[in-house]
This record gives structure tokens, C-alpha cells and sequence, in this order.
């Protein structure tokens, strides 16, 4: 597929991976790969102008000539990252216990009443050895 320099690039979002995006030369993106569908147009790249990101508009074109499409990845901003991070904590610790958690707090609360008359026959001892002085 020839593509004219002054070619209309469009962009393209994958609905499978965030992060996936793509150009193409049709703005029904027929082109793209199936794998990342579903794909969300996003926008379009008029001939007169530069494509986002500083991205080279020859580059694009070379790659929709010999495939029909051109990926690209956007990084994820630090914001982003601290967002995810912060939504993950949220989520971690808002779950409830699971009945999984529940033996191990009966085996600590067991342990907890096992060393509880240990440590008053100690105390015993302590005070009856006190009282023989």
C-alpha cells in the first residue's frame, strides 16, 4: 500500500491494552491487528501537520506502506503509576478476611491463652520465693 506524503494518518486506540496505540491509513482502521482489538478511534493527523509525540510522519507512512498500520506504546506518567499504586491500596485494604485468615488468628489466640498460665505460675513462683526471704 503506497501512501502519499500528504496522506491523512488516523490514530488509533487498543480497547484490549491501554497503553497500545496505532496509525493507520483508513479511519475504519481495517488494517489494524485483530489481537488488540477492539480498536477506538482516537483521532486523526491532517497532511499539513506533524504527527503527536514528535513521531516521524515518514516513519509512519513507511510502516502503514509495508503493513497497513503503525504501533506505538505511550509511557505511563509518574502520576499515572502513583494513581494505580494508590488505587491497588485502596482496594487491598478494603477486602474483607477471608476464612483462610481465620485458623491462623484461632492458632495465634491459642498460642496467646497457652502462654497466658505459663506466665502466672511464673509469677507464682516469683512471689512465693519473695515471701520465703
Amino acid at each position: 500500500m503506497a501512501i502519499s506524503p500528504r496522506m491523512t494518518l488516523f490514530m488509533f486506540r487498543s480497547g484490549s491494552s491501554q497503553e497500545l496505540n496505532a496509525f493507520a491509513a483508513t479511519s475504519s482502521g481495517v488494517a489494524l491487528p485483530e489481537k488488540f482489538a477492539p480498536w477506538l478511534l482516537t483521532g486523526k493527523v491532517l497532511p499539513d501537520r506533524a504527527p503527536p509525540h514528535g513521531f516521524s510522519r515518514q516513519a509512519i507512512e513507511k510502516g502503514i506502506a509495508k503493513t497497513g498500520f503503525q504501533l506505538w506504546r505511550r509511557r505511563k506518567t509518574e502520576e499515572e503509576i502513583a494513581e494505580e499504586a494508590r488505587l491497588a491500596a485502596e482496594k487491598a485494604a478494603a477486602k474483607k478476611p477471608t476464612r483462610k485468615a481465620k485458623p491462623k488468628v484461632k492458632a495465634e489466640l491459642k498460642a496467646e491463652l497457652k502462654a497466658e498460665p505459663e506466665a502466672d505460675v511464673a509469677e507464682a513462683a516469683v512471689e512465693a520465693v519473695a515471701a520465703d526471704k
